[in-house]
C-alpha cells in the first residue's frame, strides 16, 4: 500500500498487450485511485504492418487471389489493432493528462493536442506529427481552429520539444501547432 502512489509514476509502453495490462492493473486498484505518472514513454513496435510484412519473393509466389486474401487480412488486422490501440491510448492519455510532465511517442500515436496536459514541461515524438494544423481550416471539423475567442494553450508549461518528422512536410504544420498550443517553449530541436 506504501508504494502505491509511485506504482505508476514512469511508464514506458512498447506495445498493444503492455497498453491493455496496465490499464487493467489500474482498473483493478483500490477504491478511487488514480495513478499519479509523470512520465510516458509510448511506442507500438507490435503494429500489424511489422508482424504481417512479407518478403517481395514470397510475395511473387502467390496467386492473385492468395495475395488478395492476405492483403484483406493485414487490412482487416490493422484496422482492428488501430480501433485497440487508439481505446487504449487515449484511456492511458486520460490517467496521466494531471500530472504527465514528459512524454516520449515513437510513431504516430494520437493527437496529444487534443489533450489538456498541464503539467507537460517535454514533448519528444518521432514520426507523423502528433499535432493537428490548428491554422489549417481545410481539417476535419474535430481538428480545426475553432472560430471565436482565441483557444487557451493545451500544454501552457511545455519548455522543450524534440521532433523527428516522418517528411519534411510535416515541419510547418507541427510548428504553427505548436506556436498556439504552447506559448511557454524555449527549446525546439527538430532532428
Amino acid at each position: 500500500v506504501l508504494a502505491l502512489p509511485y506504482r505508476f509514476y514512469s511508464l514506458a509502453l512498447s506495445s498493444l498487450a503492455h497498453f491493455e495490462v496496465s490499464l487493467d492493473l489500474v482498473r483493478r486498484q483500490p477504491g478511487d485511485f488514480r495513478p499519479y505518472i509523470a512520465h510516458l514513454y509510448i511506442s507500438h513496435s507490435d503494429h500489424p504492418c511489422r508482424r504481417f510484412q512479407q518478403s517481395w519473393s514470397s510475395m511473387v509466389q502467390m496467386t492473385g487471389a492468395q495475395r488478395r486474401q492476405y492483403r484483406r487480412m493485414v487490412e482487416e488486422a490493422k484496422t482492428d489493432w488501430n480501433a485497440r490501440f487508439r481505446v487504449a491510448f487515449e484511456a492511458i492519455l486520460n490517467l496521466a493528462a494531471p500530472n504527465l510532465r514528459t512524454l516520449s511517442v515513437a510513431g504516430n500515436c494520437a493527437r496529444v493536442i487534443l489533450y489538456t496536459l498541464p503539467k507537460l514541461e517535454e514533448l519528444a515524438w518521432v514520426g507523423p506529427t502528433l499535432l493537428p494544423d490548428l491554422c489549417d481550416q481545410r481539417q476535419p471539423a474535430h481538428l480545426a481552429m475553432p472560430t471565436g475567442p482565441p483557444v487557451t494553450s493545451t500544454l501552457p508549461v511545455l519548455k522543450r520539444v524534440h521532433f523527428i518528422p516522418g517528411t519534411s512536410s510535416e515541419i510547418s504544420p507541427a510548428l504553427r501547432s505548436l506556436r498556439v498550443a504552447a506559448n511557454t517553449l524555449t527549446h525546439l530541436r527538430i532532428s
